[in-house]
């Protein structure tokens, strides 16, 4: 049990810690903006001192340093070098207008720690700015700042690499952090806690290499202000870009996906926690190849995973290891979103997945005329209304549905369907009636 005097020594040692830190700060030559005419809590615009700072510090090689208090600043260019710090939770960037507050373009060796940037959260006549705006830049850095009240996005950054680690987001109105054309970036240990529209986007405006790797962040409450039927209401959204890691993130209260890929190549979406996704938890959707969803954990949401959309090209996937329970019977977004567990189309091995309570079905292999080398091995699935659904409408592909365990399939365990309409209720027993299937050796309880 720690006593008063505890609290009071604790509280001591914070103040010595930032003590501490103020000198060690001049130690390796930090400038103090307030001994060099930036002062806080003027309630007047100082960007031009700010910049003017900014320049002399980055022509130096010097880091600057921002007191405690709040500076009324917008649009600060950012020259090559510049580091700026700040006391942490105490120094705020206060927007004087809309538009960003900091910005760099084609310039390199950029670092922002500490400091809190605030919007003011109305109307933009250009939506594509953040709070930080990053053009063309190079060896970024931006660690354990805080941004709200964002008019549209918190970090917006183009064709730019580097590092965006242990930030705060809240009261972002469309997406906190997008990426477009990064080279080279990684986006980790965030905590994302209210936007409009998306938490983390990755795009590229063509398919290519982008590397960008997405790991260690806490994503929730994301809404989907400005509609459609998948573009908005994202924990994560990579679009058109390969070779990205989604990995070991929390996501939660979204009002489409957890993690949704489209188009990408060679995605990676593994080890991240899922729940209370109101359409698909997981989507890997239109024009991908290579995707891995792996060692995921989803619980409660309109629909587990989605690897789906061969009709656009969509193929080649390893879904394994994926816990996926509590399915709702329908989704509060989209109408079309119907109750399954895990949804695959083509040349998708699907291995070692749990899936439990979904009041539809636990397991489709195709849909229609779109099924292709499936694999489905080693599955548990239980407690659905049909345990898995395989489509056997003329001129579909190879499947094979061998040695899973299906306990408590209300209706049936495993079903031949076209389309909507099961017309084998026990497919074990029929398959030598369908050249194309295998399936054997599955136990029923």
């Amino acid at each position: 049990m720690i006593s008063r005097r505890g609290l009071l020594t604790f509280a001591g040692a914070g103040f010595g810690a930032l003590t501490f830190a103020n000198k060690a700060m001049a130690q390796f030559g930090a400038i103090d903006a307030s001994a060099n005419g930036v002062v806080a809590n003027t309630g007047s615009d100082i960007s031009s001192d700010l910049s003017a700072l900014l320049e002399k510090a980055a022509s130096l090689s010097q880091p600057v340093y921002l007191p405690a208090g709040e500076y009324l600043v917008s649009n600060i260019s950012l020259p090559s070098g510049t580091a700026l710090y700040g006391a942490r939770g105490s120094t705020r960037l206060l927007a004087s207008r809309e538009g960003p507050i900091l910005a760099g373009q084609g310039t390199s060796r950029l670092s922002l720690h500490d400091i809190a940037l605030v919007g003011t959260g109305g109307a933009l006549a250009d939506p594509s700015f953040g709070l930080l705006d990053f053009v063309n830049c190079e060896d970024v850095l931006v660690e354990q700042c805080h941004f709200e009240t964002a008019s549209s996005y918190g970090i917006s950054l183009y064709g730019t690499g580097g590092t965006i680690t242990e930030n705060r987001f809240e009261k972002i109105a469309n997406a906190a952090i997008k990426s477009v054309d990064a080279t080279g970036l990684s986006i980790n240990d965030n905590f994302v806690d209210g936007c409009g529209n998306n938490g983390i986007l990755v795009w590229r405006n063509d398919n290519g290499h982008d590397g960008t790797i997405v790991t260690g962040n806490h994503i929730k409450n994301i809404d989907w202000k400005s509609g459609g039927n998948g573009q908005n209401g994202n924990g994560i959204n990579v679009f058109r870009s390969a070779d990205v890691i989604v990995a070991n993130n929390v996501i939660t209260d979204c009002t489409f996906s957890a993690v949704r890929a489209n188009g990408t190549v060679n995605c990676q979406i593994v080890g991240n926690n899922c729940r209370n996704l109101s359409e698909v938890a997981i989507f890997s959707e239109f024009e991908f190849s290579g995707s891995i969803v792996a060692q995921n954990i989803i619980d409660e949401a309109a629909q587990g995973i989605s690897i789906t959309n061969w009709n656009d090209g969509g193929h080649l996937a390893v879904c394994a290891n994926n816990i996926v329970r509590n399915i709702w019977a329908k989704s509060p977004t989209n109408p079309d979103t119907s109750p399954v567990g895990i949804g695959l189309e083509a040349d998708i091995v699907a291995n070692g997945n749990v899936i439990e309570n979904v009041p539809g079905t636990g397991m489709a292999a195709g849909w229609g005329p779109y099924m292709r080398n499936l694999t489905l091995t080693n599955n548990l699935v239980q407690n659905t209304h049909i345990g898995i659904y395989v489509s056997v409408v003329e001129g579909v592909g190879a499947a094979q549905v061998k040695d899973n365990q299906i306990s408590n399939a209300k209706r049936a365990p495993i079903v031949g369907a076209r389309w909507d309409d099961i017309v084998e209720l026990d497919l074990q027993k029929a398959s030598a009636k369908y050249a194309q299937l295998v399936v054997a050796d599955n136990q029923f309880s």
